[in-house]
């Protein structure tokens, strides 16, 4: 019980009181861009559960990372969530497989989502969410 509840901590630490008024006010009022997590959290049964769960053992090996508050601006925000939680995955595999990761690490100039280090090798990642386009006639 005691780790779930840690796990639950990890979560809330991102997705605050505050957060969550501000975010359920945009989807009741319709009044801006819902947050993808909203979306995922209302549908029955027990996928929610399993989001905030695997979530929540994602954070808490994140969470000891240098730029980790900047991590969680990014979750935070509507437009961004869907690239960060998938950076946020990523990072967390690598650190649990032992490899080296650094969050949006500067590399001549550019600021990348990832650094993977592993077998004296380093790889930059970034990742971006692609809407659907405009169709071209």
């Amino acid at each position: 019980m005691k780790k779930l509840n840690k796990l639950w901590g990890n979560v809330f630490t991102v997705f605050d009181e505050d957060w969550l008024k501000h975010v359920l006010n945009v989807w009741v009022e319709k009044d801006g861009q819902a947050h993808y997590l909203i979306k995922e959290l209302t549908i029955r049964g027990l996928w929610p559960l399993a989001i905030l769960v695997e979530f929540g053992k994602d954070l808490e090996e994140l969470r000891r990372l240098k730029k980790f508050d900047l991590l969680v601006k990014e979750l935070r925000n509507p437009s961004k969530f869907i690239a960060v939680w998938l950076e946020s995955e990523i990072a967390a595999h690598c650190l649990r497989n032992r490899y080296s990761v650094e969050l949006y690490p500067k590399v001549r100039g550019k600021v990348p989502d990832l650094k993977i280090s592993f077998d004296s090798e380093e790889v930059m990642i970034e990742i971006k969410e692609l809407g659907p386009g405009t169709p071209q006639t």
